[in-house]
């Protein structure tokens, strides 16, 4: 996954209903963006769990900070995964993009290289983009401090 962070040249389109990266996963797609590669964020405005939104709004904001598309889909809980990279291939899978599922859990993905597939995903990804909002609000001091500290939790999400 990393390494195709890493190699991507045009874009990185993620949908994940839970997004707490590492600290590699967030470096990853900071260079990539810092590169020129389109780095696209797509993840329910409210997830089902008030702990991961905690935690996740200081990742998603660091990546909206720099410029990276964070897009905010206010339709119902969007539960899907999966990443587009450039026009090579895609992700898709039960993967949340978490410390719980990339190395605890067993989940599945499978990494397609089909031009039909990458049409498919990027066509329904453009619709998931129609009924968003883009970008994160500065939190107040208090929510910013809130959010810091589940932080250190993060790793168990």
């Amino acid at each position: 996954l990393l390494n195709a962070i890493y190699s991507a040249k045009e874009r990185i389109w993620i949908v994940t209903p839970y997004f707490v990266p590492d600290e590699n996963m967030i470096q990853a797609l900071v260079i990539a963006h810092h590169k020129g590669v389109d780095v696209k964020l797509i993840t329910p405005k409210d997830s089902d769990h008030l702990l991961v939104d905690m935690v996740r709004s200081s990742y998603m904001r660091e990546l909206d900070e720099i410029g990276a598309d964070v897009v905010l889909y206010e339709g119902e809980m969007l539960h899907a995964k999966a990443i587009l990279f450039d026009e090579i291939g895609g992700m898709v899978g039960s993967v949340n993009l978490d410390n719980r599922s990339l190395f605890l859990n067993y989940e599945v993905v499978s990494f397609v290289y089909s031009s039909e597939f990458i049409e498919s995903i990027e066509g329904w990804m453009d619709t998931l983009m129609q009924d968003s909002s883009r970008g994160i609000e500065k939190p107040s001091k208090g929510r910013e401090a809130l959010e810091n500290i589940m932080k250190v939790f993060a790793p168990l999400l």
